[in-house]
């Protein structure tokens, strides 16, 4: 639990530096909500749990990167800290979980988008909003 407040705490951090953070929506989900004029439309495009890959390429097109890996052997960085405490590697049951890591560019911030493989499709399990200079 102390390591998930630290994650938590420096990522908020870091972001309050560039956007004004909102801590939760009305269904008490965290939510970002960035207010950096040159992410437009990023900003717009909040809602994304549960979404699929393909919906989120129709919106926003190709990703500017993609990765897929599994939790087995995922590198769990600051950056993919929310994984870890979504799907811990300690927890045997979680090592087959496959993950796509999609980012889209736009201007100085990048949306990253977490999705998970469930049947033939991939789902949206977790997000973040980040500035280009952002150091994790």
């Amino acid at each position: 639990m102390n390591k998930l407040i630290t994650i938590l705490s420096s990522n908020i951090f870091m972001l309050s530096s560039f956007f004004s953070v909102v801590a939760c929506s009305e269904t008490q989900k965290p939510v970002v909500q960035m207010t950096n004029s040159q992410c437009k439309n990023t900003i717009e495009k909040q809602e994304w749990i549960n979404r699929t890959f393909k919906q989120a390429k129709g919106e926003l097109g190709d990703p500017t990167t993609v990765e897929t890996f599994s939790m087995n052997d995922a590198v769990i960085t600051e950056f993919r800290g929310k994984l870890e405490m979504l799907f811990p590697q300690s927890t045997p049951e979680y090592s087959s979980i496959w993950i796509k890591e999609a980012s889209w560019k736009e201007g100085d911030c990048i949306l990253t988008l977490w999705f998970k493989k469930q049947g033939d499709k991939w789902n949206v399990v977790d997000t973040l909003y980040w500035h280009k200079d952002t150091e994790f």
